[in-house]
């Protein structure tokens, strides 16, 4: 079905007073998935930005695209990093995920705020930024400098969602990411779909050799937790462990197994 430029305007417009209103609310929040290693033990947290009205916390999926289609969205990506630098040093044992876009690396306030803030209080080492596979092919230059500074703090970078883009393993080895997050549609029909499960132990020898840490994403059974345990993948995120809760319930997880 096909909506009208009528109709995508008023969803837009929905959302962008949704987003206002939640921005004026503190409303905007941080939500944390656990990252677990094989034997289950929470290792990392991924940060999720979540718009919580009422009972219901909504996901981006519903409202990124529209923001960044406004002036807003520079204020929910520093809404989500000011929020989390404040929580990481509270739990000094946990690694923290942060999601970075093409459009945070080129602006020189966010890039700017990242890198002072990180120097500031020294949390660098509990820090990964995950940048969409293909977001380093708009900006090489700046994809490289933005790099080049946060490892410089003590910071590292995974590529988000690798197997659904491009997948070019040469462009990989030009990034030199410190982790590659496995793309969930690879993962979840793993146990099922031949093919998924070739490409992704192309992937995971790829990365063994590059000594490239791995994350499976979309973990959400015993047989697919299993499979990528088999297969050699070194970290795990999904249902089957948590799905993603506020902050106020991280302490839950502080020195315990999944």
């Amino acid at each position: 079905m096909k909506f009208s430029d009528a109709t995508v305007y008023e969803n837009d417009i929905k959302w962008i007073n949704r987003i206002d209103t939640a921005i004026k609310t503190n409303n905007i929040k941080p939500f944390f998935q656990p990252i677990v290693d094989k034997n289950g033990v929470i290792q990392k947290f991924e940060c999720l930005m979540r718009l919580c009205e009422e009972k219901k916390a909504h996901s981006p999926f519903f409202f990124l695209d529209i923001a960044k289609k406004s002036r807003i969205y520079k204020t929910l990506t520093m809404i989500m990093l000011e929020k989390v630098f404040d929580i990481i040093p509270q739990y000094p044992e946990f690694q923290f995920s942060i999601n970075v876009s093409h459009i945070d690396i080129v602006d020189e306030d966010i890039v700017n705020y990242i890198l002072e803030t990180i120097a500031q209080r020294n949390i660098g080492g509990q820090i990964i930024f995950e940048i969409l596979e293909d977001e380093g092919l708009e900006d090489k230059e700046s994809f490289f400098t933005f790099v080049k500074y946060i490892k410089a703090l003590g910071a590292k970078i995974a590529i988000d969602d690798f197997g659904a883009g491009y997948s070019n393993f040469s462009y990989m080895l030009e990034l030199n990411p410190d982790i590659l997050k496995i793309d969930g549609s690879l993962i979840k029909n793993i146990d099922t779909d031949r093919n998924a499960y070739i490409i992704t132990n192309a992937v995971i020898n790829f990365t063994k050799q590059l000594k490239i840490e791995t994350v499976a994403e979309f973990v959400h059974s015993e047989d697919v937790f299993e499979i990528i345990q088999e297969l050699g993948v070194n970290s795990f995120q999904g249902y089957l462990f948590s799905e993603p809760v506020p902050e106020e319930e991280i302490k839950k997880f502080e020195g315990k197994t999944r």
